[in-house]
């Protein structure tokens, strides 16, 4: 079969590799969709690690094609995404929950084979966890391949402790960014203001539902915050570029006892300026959300969609081969979803596009393979169980 495999930073190829054959608990999937994430990209560049030889892609979906002995509840020919995280389901996250903080956790894409490639072989920690998960009808799979984004999204709401009405600043209109927004829309978010300096991002930001975008070599965004909020300044910042200079600013930009998520990764060495009084004063909580959870991967899977006037993606065919460009095309900021279906790649030239106008974010699963029952409520999103993390 046809795979984009990473060798070492700056070296990546599609080549001719064994398809793999399930054995006992594990699962053949037929890969539909995969999108490539910044973390991918990362990797590329060397500022994140992986194994060398593996296969990339963990924002996959596709089509059940094969199952190794005793697999049960799944048939072939479902239609799945994955949650990309093997666990243990033993240590002291697992039991509680958190199976992205596993002790013994390894991840598709960078510590084991993803899914760009024709094939996914899914582990049977990944099977018997419930981490294949069903994709609903009628939702096409280039927008599935998007449920593991979305969920780190989730993730990253309910960290924010967002009420009705509250006020939000989100630093990055990318991908992540436009995400944040149309998810904090319609859990009810009051004022939403974004800073990108790209004008066709912040253009997108608008047309997606931002109050306001504002360009942050021209506008301070903790003066508009607090222009537009009495002088309090945001209930919650979101950081989602790794650029130090933005989380500085990021605690300018939030009230006192508001939240700041350092939502994307930075590079390795990174430094902050900060002064830690900001924090102390104003009692800021400050965290960073860089995983997704079982139960946020399942909430993700079931967006209801609008009409076809909501999708703006473009999907553009590219042979199998050209894999390592469209990745090398996303390190230059061009691209960022692949299709594999059918021995072919296309490329998503608007990936933060995804139509996902989310109507029933009442499915935060509360109940899901190995979940326990005692998990405590939060006072966000109050009446709804929260995502463990």
């Amino acid at each position: 079969m046809k795979a984009l495999v990473f060798h070492e930073p700056e070296r990546i190829s599609v080549d001719d590799v064994a398809e793999p054959s399930p054995g006992p608990g594990e699962v053949l999937v037929r890969m539909a969709a995969a999108a490539i994430c910044h973390s991918d990209i990362r990797v590329y560049k060397g500022l994140k690690h992986a194994e060398p030889g593996v296969i990339p892609g963990h924002e996959i979906a596709g089509v059940v094609a094969e199952l190794g002995e005793g697999v049960k509840g799944i048939a072939v020919g479902d239609r799945v995404v994955v949650c990309p995280i093997v666990a243990c389901g033993r240590c002291h996250f697992c039991l509680l929950g958190k199976r992205h903080r596993c002790l013994e956790r390894v991840t598709l894409g960078y510590d084991i084979n993803g899914g760009l490639a024709e094939y996914l072989l899914a582990p049977a920690q990944i099977v018997s966890l419930g981490h294949l998960l069903p994709v609903p009808a009628g939702l096409p799979m280039q927008r599935a391949c998007l449920t593991e984004p979305l969920a780190c999204v989730l993730n990253s709401v309910e960290t924010c402790e967002l009420r009705a009405g509250s006020s939000v600043a989100i630093v990055g209109a990318g991908p992540m960014g436009i995400l944040h927004l149309l998810l904090m829309r319609q859990l009810g978010a009051g004022t939403i203001v974004m800073s990108d300096p790209d004008e066709a991002r912040a253009e997108t930001a608008r047309r997606m539902g931002a109050d306001l975008v504002i360009d942050p070599r021209e506008e301070s965004l903790a003066d508009v915050m607090k222009a537009r909020t009495g002088g309090l300044g945001a209930d919650a910042v979101v950081v989602t570029p790794g650029l130090a200079e933005a989380m500085e600013g990021s605690l300018d930009t939030v009230r006192a006892q508001g939240v700041v998520t350092l939502f994307g990764g930075f590079p390795p060495g990174t430094r902050v300026s900060l002064d830690p009084n900001i924090v102390h004063n104003k009692e800021i909580k400050l965290t960073g959300q860089p995983k997704r959870v079982a139960p946020a991967v399942q909430a993700g899977a079931r967006p209801v969609t609008t009409d076809a006037s909501d999708r703006r993606s473009v999907d553009a065919p590219l042979p199998v081969g050209g894999g390592d460009a469209v990745l090398r095309g996303k390190a230059a900021g061009r691209g960022s979803e692949v299709d594999g279906g059918d021995g072919r790649l296309s490329c998503n030239l608007s990936r933060f596009a995804v139509s996902l106008k989310l109507l029933a974010l009442w499915l935060w699963c509360s109940s899901f393979p190995g979940a326990p029952a005692h998990r405590p409520r939060s006072h966000a999103l109050a009446g709804r169980p929260p995502i463990s993390r």
